[in-house]
């Protein structure tokens, strides 16, 4: 977070058509960002320890200093409520993505409804200050109705985006979960995670050039290297927050961990030491250097009972924004160009030519 006071200097004639460098303070900001797949279901049985565990989460909020907050699987209103609530002090503006039907026609006797989204989309972010704009693009494919135990269907899933303005940067804020996997040896649901991630992709490419920075955080139900996650990150552009800081990629595990109070031993024998499906991931414009400084997954337990806050472990991050170098580099607003050689075991060097941008 940056001081509460700064001059922003003179921009000379000819910076009068960029964006970003000139419309943020001389010095480095830091934006502080949580994310969480907080499991509250609001089912008997289904999300154990519910009420205490929001009340945990709220009260862990409460008491840090973040700039934004990106929530996964808060299915019902009264606990949106409650958060917001405990929260207000420090974290007074928030949103919630509602996910309506698609289509509703009737079939006689019955009304019969077509397309995801029975309980709301479960995702919501929180902000330290004013949201200027949201918007929610459900995603098409969405798992199936008649995998009632699944539920992904009846979650209505898509992307939210918030535009924030916070010492003079332009935020495009981004929260997502993607489809379950479920059974990895016999993964039903990997087309509809390949095709969650390739509109996740495109409309944060149709959203974000306008923008001095874009944040993602959310549960993306993908490993590093897997198929979706190589979609999201070589299309849309984006920076892992912990890579910035790890270079050992088997750390950082948020679903699954060992320590977790809810891990089952059936998870346990798949994945001893757990998954990385949760992120913080962040894209700047040119005229601007972003980075990683910090980046925690803390194990965190409620008070009373000593469980944890969730299924999933939280993400914490510190992101450093500053104007970038002089220097002219080679990138283009209408192209990315993306490798993840050693990074995530897959061996790609890709140049995507994106087109011209039509969310601004």
């Amino acid at each position: 977070m940056a001081p509460d006071s700064c001059k922003s200097p003179t921009p000379p004639a000819s910076a009068s058509n960029q964006t970003g460098l000139w419309h943020i303070c001389a010095h480095t900001i830091h934006l502080s960002v949580n994310a969480l797949h907080v499991w509250c279901r609001g089912l008997v049985g289904v999300s154990k320890n519910r009420r205490e565990r929001m009340q945990a989460i709220g009260n862990y909020l409460a008491n840090k200093d973040f700039d934004f907050v990106f929530l996964q699987e808060v299915w019902k209103q009264e606990d949106f409520q409650a958060l917001t609530k405990t929260v207000a002090s420090v974290l007074p503006y928030s949103h919630y993505f509602y996910s309506p039907f698609n289509t509703i026609f009737a079939y006689s006797p019955m009304v019969v409804c077509v397309g995801s989204g029975v309980i709301g989309s479960g995702v919501c972010i929180l902000s330290r200050v004013e949201i200027k704009s949201t918007l929610l693009y459900r995603y098409t494919l969405n798992g199936y109705p008649h995998k009632f135990l699944h539920g992904d269907w009846f979650g209505g899933k898509g992307v939210g985006l918030c535009r924030v303005e916070l010492e003079g940067l332009a935020i495009n804020l981004y929260v997502t979960h993607l489809h379950a996997e479920y059974n990895r040896a016999n993964d039903g649901y990997l087309a509809h995670r390949i095709s969650q991630s390739l509109e996740l992709a495109q409309f944060v490419r149709h959203t974000a050039d306008g923008a001095d920075v874009a944040i993602l955080g959310g549960d993306l139900n993908t490993e590093p290297g897997d198929l979706p996650h190589c979609v999201i990150q070589m299309l849309s552009g984006w920076k892992d927050a912990f890579v910035d800081i790890f270079s050992d990629l088997s750390q950082g595990m948020t679903c699954g961990h060992p320590r977790n109070t809810y891990t089952s031993r059936g998870e346990l024998q798949l994945a001893p030491a757990g998954k990385r499906i949760d992120y913080v991931l962040y894209r700047c414009s040119p005229d601007l250097h972003a980075k990683c400084v910090e980046f925690h997954v803390p194990m965190t337990l409620t008070t009373d009972s000593k469980v944890s806050f969730s299924d999933h472990e939280p993400l914490e991050a510190i992101i450093s924004v500053r104007p970038a170098s002089t220097e002219k580099t080679s990138s283009s607003p209408h192209l990315v160009s993306s490798s993840i050689t050693g990074l995530y075991g897959v061996d790609s060097s890709v140049e995507v030519d994106t087109g011209t941008s039509v969310g601004q």
